[in-house]
């Protein structure tokens, strides 16, 4: 409730208003009187607060107290729409109402506020739980929305240090800090301040526009007399972000991995395509941080977060509300959890779970959690001094209905010791776990060995001693079939052979079961997973015959010599297998003329030789998701053609990282388009999806048609394009989205859209002719980086454009008969700026010769000639005295600006600072 000196204060603030001047809004009137005040009466003195002027010149903050443990939040909300918040719940408590917040800058805003949260614990008592917005054009570090989350916990800091351990261990999430908010004046306490899940959040992290899915079937948002199991029902998700491309209501690639998800339960041909989709190296990265935390909180009904990237064609987890549950551990600290059946299935595989455990030891060597403990340390203070200064320190509600027993400060920090000494617990024990010896066992039985492995550790580099006078095998394998033979279809395992010794490359792990489904434990919201004593037999081409056996724990390298032993164990899971490296794929090598009747996905390594002709079918594509040499040349260049003349193929890509190193040289492709092929979604027809160091030498594209771009680059590194000619593109002829490229002696014309487009990426483009596009020679765009030097931009409709955040710098660039020669704006109110240009050495020759820059952005030309006079349109344009003084080619001064000849040095280009615009 505001108290009666508070709503006098605000009357007095309008009423200053009216004095100060601000007649045009209540806003102003608010804000003025605000400043008036601080400004002329200086601190007020009422019976327990004060106006502290020293927090800004528009900050409002009323304490008990002089010191300032957190950053600050003040926000200011009508008693009125307080009130309209909690009168109907739960509708009413996510309605957006109209409120001011005091930003970094100390000005006085206008923002947007509700109430977050599904469970009611968030708003039905005193101390609420938060969401905020800020209008589109007053963004705070390029984020508009924000959760104020009131703590759950007596400790005030495990909800806000979930995400602080998570950003130290790589895990996707979102930013989090301790804030003391301070509504209408009234002190609240701590609350952690989260970034809000949208898309705003993707950009900032390097992520396209895409699909991120919220899971939540609890509480006020559950879906009544429907199975609330998000892993069966795509319909019970909802988006938080779009992947624009598709309808709003499209949940195809949900549904997809939902489908493969049941499938891969008891189908092995299932689990690969599961896997690419849902990739163990993220998955297992979050169990390994859930194990950190000791926390499954994203279960299979609540608190999931999900990305779905059709351009790489994954689902990935988000850190979302985890809780790090360090008081809750009781006697144990638990290395294996499952919430869901993801978790639950991954963690029968013995791939996954050794990817997990590598994860889990590094960050325990990394000193995650000693650090932790160093920063909750160094928080105390403040906190303390927060509780000191709370009128309701710990006003909760429970959902299990057990009382807070926190009275006094005493208790809290008793609270904190705990807090720490159980952090300290879980490192010791996880690294300890981790640490441990295998539990090895081992049998002879008719010339077979039978190895019992237990306990968390995985066994490796098994070392088999064999007994004095016993043959030596050529073969040896896992006996799956426990036939006591060797046959064709067992595991081979590899080994090598050192005197009587021989070593396994493989490494073994005990069965995980699911303990516990869906029980109540202070730690375990889905299930407790416990390894089982797991048998596997050996057989070889010969009875084996062994003195001892000895192994190694595949993390430490430690080894441990075993005993013989009558232990059985239970017959390894589905999943369960052992673990040997890879087999190096078999080169393919493609010449003559190819015909690709369908859609190929290749998975080896191909060498395609020079005068290779490749004819696709009618909207078939290739897909090379490892390495491909294409090796064509001036004379025998490698063509792809139309199977049918009257109907396009589909797309050429390279997918993924095992694609990285890929070389073209002399590809002619013509008359594809694009497509979708297992829930990647492709746009060019030639796609470089999430690849690095490629190199293209000589490259010719033309006619795509139906999709956008003759060629695509997406979440690429280190792209280098030398030499191509890219004629007649649908839209754009290359498209490059949050890559690092290089781009060199191109020729690029009549694109129907964009010769070059850039989206939050870094490039250099030069000595090429950019040619009558229907809307840009270069777009750099969205936070882009951009040098486009020794080129020429002709005929377009606009030669070059900035915008959101982007930057380009040109250097000896002729701008010819382009319809706008620059332009720079602001298109994305995601970003704080437009766009930036700095023009250096450059000629402009047209009828019109416009320059133009909104006030968002800015544009500077630097010894510069144009044929005509240049229209500058904006005022953040300017010149400097050598520019368009004197006419022709030579440079009034013989030095690059400083920025500039900084990149080029960077890029190893000295230039031609004597002269003005391109040396052909």
């Amino acid at each position: 409730m505001i108290r009666w000196r508070y709503f006098l204060l605000i009357v007095l603030a309008m009423i200053a208003g009216l004095l100060f001047g601000a007649h045009d809004s209540i806003h102003q009137m608010w804000r003025a009187g605000f400043t008036g005040l601080i400004q002329t009466i200086r601190p007020i003195s009422l019976p327990d607060y004060h106006l502290d002027k020293a927090l800004g010149r528009t900050r409002a903050l009323f304490t008990t107290s002089d010191h300032v443990g957190m950053p600050q939040l003040n926000v200011f909300l009508s008693e009125h729409l307080q009130r309209t918040l909690t009168s109907k719940l739960p509708e009413n408590a996510k309605k957006w109402q109209k409120g001011y917040m005091v930003y970094p800058d100390g000005e006085l805003r206008r923002i947007k506020l509700r109430h977050r949260g599904d469970n009611p614990v968030n708003w039905m008592g005193e101390k609420k739980s938060w969401r905020f917005k800020t209008r589109k054009k007053r963004l705070i570090d390029r984020t508009r929305t924000f959760n104020l989350i009131a703590p759950q916990a007596p400790d005030l800091i495990t909800n806000h240090l979930a995400y602080w351990i998570g950003g130290r261990a790589g895990v996707l999430g979102p930013k989090s800090r301790l804030v003391e908010f301070i509504l209408n004046g009234e002190y609240q306490g701590i609350f952690t301040e989260v970034e809000h899940l949208d898309e705003s959040f993707l950009r900032k992290r390097n992520i396209m526009p895409v699909n991120i899915y919220k899971g939540e079937q609890y509480n006020s948002e559950r879906i009544i007399y429907v199975n609330n199991y998000l892993f069966d029902n795509p319909y019970l998700w909802k988006k938080l972000s779009l992947f624009n491309s598709w309808p709003k209501s499209d949940r195809s690639d949900l549904s997809s991995f939902l489908q493969l998800l049941r499938n891969a339960e008891t189908d092995n041909a299932a689990f690969d395509p599961l896997t690419k989709m849902a990739r163990f190296e993220d998955w297992a990265r979050f169990s390994a941080y859930s194990t950190l935390v000791q926390s499954w909180h994203n279960s299979s009904v609540h608190n999931q977060r999900i990305i779905s990237d059709p351009w790489r064609g994954i689902i990935q987890p988000v850190l979302h509300d985890t809780v790090a549950n360090y008081l809750s551990l009781e006697n144990r600290v638990v290395v294996d959890g499952s919430s869901h059946a993801l978790t639950d299935l991954y963690s029968r595989d013995p791939v996954f779970l050794l990817q997990k455990y590598r994860f889990l030891y590094d960050f325990l060597k990394a000193g995650i959690l000693n650090s932790a403990v160093g920063y909750i340390e160094a928080q105390i203070p403040g906190m303390l001094s927060a509780y000191h200064r709370d009128s309701l320190p710990f006003e909760l509600l429970h959902l299990n209905g057990i009382p807070n027993q926190i009275r006094n400060a005493g208790q809290l920090k008793a609270l904190w010791s705990k807090l720490i000494a159980n952090i300290r617990k879980t490192r010791v024990f996880l690294k300890a776990e981790m640490e441990k010896p295998p539990d090895v066992t081992w049998s002879q039985n008719s010339g077979t060995v039978g190895l019992v492995i237990g306990g968390t550790s995985a066994a490796a580099s098994i070392r088999l001693v064999l007994a004095g006078g016993a043959p030596i095998p050529t073969k040896l394998a896992w006996d799956k079939n426990g036939d006591g033979s060797l046959s064709s279809d067992e595991l081979s395992l590899p080994f090598t052979i050192k005197g009587r010794h021989l070593t396994l490359d493989a490494t073994f792990l005990a069965n995980r079961v699911l303990r516990c489904l869906n029980c109540v434990n202070a730690n375990i919201s889905g299930g407790l997973i416990v390894t089982v004593p797991t048998q596997f037999n050996l057989v070889a081409d010969i009875p084996l015959k062994l003195d001892s056996l000895h192994a190694v724990n595949s993390l430490t390298g430690r080894e441990t010599t075993f005993p013989l032993s009558k232990r059985v164990g239970i017959t390894p899971g589905l999943r369960n297998r052992p673990v040997t490296k890879l087999a190096v794929k078999t080169t393919q090598v493609w010449s003559g003329k190819i015909s690709i009747q369908k859609t190929r996905v290749v998975d080896s390594p191909v060498i395609i030789k020079a005068g290779t002709i490749i004819e696709i079918a009618p909207s078939k594509s290739l897909i090379f998701r490892r390495k491909v040499l294409i090796e064509g040349t001036p004379e025998a260049p490698i063509k792809v053609r139309r199977r049918n003349p009257d109907l396009p193929w589909g797309l050429i890509a390279l997918q993924g990282r095992r694609a990285d190193g890929s070389r073209i040289s002399h590809l002619d492709a013509r008359g594809g388009s694009g497509g979708m092929v297992n829930g990647i979604f492709y746009t060019g027809m030639l796609s470089i999806h999430d690849a690095a160091d490629i190199r293209i030498q000589t490259l010719r594209l033309a006619d795509n048609t139906k999709y956008d771009d003759l060629l695509h680059i997406i979440y690429g590194d280190n792209i280098v394009i030398n030499g191509c000619k890219l004629e007649n593109a649908l839209s754009d002829a290359i498209d490059v989205d949050i890559s690092q490229v290089s781009i060199r002696r191109c020729r690029i014309t009549n694109s129907g859209n964009d010769a070059i487009d850039f989206m939050s990426s870094k490039a250099t483009i030069e000595d090429s002719y950019l040619a009558n596009s229907k809307d840009k020679g270069i777009s750099v765009g969205e936070a882009s980086a951009v040098l486009v030097f020794n080129s020429v931009l002709a005929g377009n409709q606009i030669g070059l454009e900035a915008k959101d955040g982007s930057r380009a710098l040109v250097a000896n660039v002729a701008f010819q008969g382009n319809t706008k020669q620059i332009n720079a704006y602001k298109k994305n109110w995601r970003y704080a700026k437009g766009g930036a240009i700095q023009v250096d050495k450059s000629l402009f020759s047209g009828a019109e010769n416009q320059i133009i820059a909104d006030k968002h952005s800015r544009i500077s030309l630097s010894d510069s000639g144009a044929a005509l006079p240049l229209q500058i349109q904006g005022k953040n344009i300017s010149t400097d005295s050598a520019t368009m003084t004197v006419k022709g080619n030579n440079a009034g001064v013989k030095t690059y600006q400083p920025e500039i000849s900084k990149r080029l040095a960077a890029e190893g280009l000295s230039g031609y600072p004597e002269q003005r615009g391109p040396v052909q």
